[in-house]
């Protein structure tokens, strides 16, 4: 294996995501983000197949000849995002994504992910503990409505260990101008614009990205830095055992020494992959507690 190119820094404040609902023509996706005052700022995706929609405008249709969040004439968007997070104990609040903090469109255009859906996001601070989320989409351009709900942990990162963030990949990282080390408007994490990926599905010629945070790593008394060392290796499914895919190394780990940052996100091109089932390990080495921790997350390539 070739190693790595540039790597391309996501904000420190990303924990983690999850793909967690794709049914007909939605899917949805959350990001969770640390955040200074106790709650975990929540960012919601939903991404809209628009040409599964009954009689709905085709892909290519008025969503993407508008712009940004208007229709052609300055008439008002065709989709309206709303969703809402209700408290699954009686002590829970509930969030209303909804005005500023509704689910919106990329500020510079209609963003579609690999798969094609329609892009929209929104995020607020929200209390950790178990919710039920709604969603309603309004499509103006036929009268329809749609709705539906799902279950949603929203996480508590208060524990201060040495660890890993989930490894999240991603459908794109780009970097933008900006200085903020959070998320900023949808789809900006600091300085990237980061599309989440619909699923776990690769083909040769795209691009593997994807993105994690370490937590609680020992600091330099001077610099205020940590000192990490990361390693990256690759495996391929083989076989099928009795407990699953049997996993075996794919070419040699991939080293990157005295990472100074606890924010890693990387791309590179898939080049004559074969067709098959892979997994990345990620291991992270704290130079300074001389702790390790390590994350794991599979995909395929077709």
């Amino acid at each position: 294996m070739k190693s790595l190119p540039q790597q391309k820094k996501v904000p420190d404040t990303t924990v983690s995501a999850r793909t967690v609902f794709s049914s007909g023509p939605f899917r949805t996706h959350r990001d969770f983000f640390r955040s200074g005052d106790g709650n975990t700022f929540t960012v919601l995706t939903l991404g809209a197949k628009t040409d599964f929609l009954t009689a709905g405008t085709p892909v290519g249709g008025d969503e993407t000849a508008a712009a940004p969040g208007e229709k052609p004439g300055g008439s008002r968007e065709r989709f309206d995002v709303v969703a809402r997070l209700v408290g699954a104990r009686p002590d829970m609040p509930s969030y209303d994504f909804a005005g500023a903090t509704g689910l919106r469109a990329g500020e510079g255009g209609p963003v579609r992910d690999s798969a094609g859906y329609l892009l929209f996001q929104g995020g607020m601070a929200v209390r950790p503990g178990p919710y039920t989320a709604y969603y309603g989409v309004a499509d103006h351009s036929i009268d329809q409505v749609y709705s539906f709900k799902e279950s949603v942990e929203v996480p508590d990162f208060h524990d201060t260990r040495f660890m890993l963030s989930s490894i999240t990949l991603a459908s794109r990282l780009e970097r933008v101008d900006g200085t903020s080390a959070g998320y900023t408007r949808p789809f900006i994490l600091g300085n990237l614009r980061v599309l989440p990926r619909p699923d776990d599905v690769f083909h040769n010629g795209e691009e593997f990205a994807f993105y994690y945070q370490i937590y609680g790593p020992a600091t330099d008394p001077i610099d205020g830095r940590p000192d990490l060392d990361v390693q990256y290796q690759f495996y391929v499914a083989q076989e099928t055992g009795p407990s699953g895919l049997v996993f075996t190394p794919l070419g040699k780990p991939i080293h990157l020494t005295r990472q100074r940052t606890q924010v890693q996100g990387y791309t590179f091109p898939l080049k004559d992959w074969p067709r098959a089932t892979y997994r990345l390990r990620v291991q992270v080495t704290d130079n300074l507690s001389e702790q390790s921790s390590t994350e794991e997350v599979s995909f395929r390539v077709l």
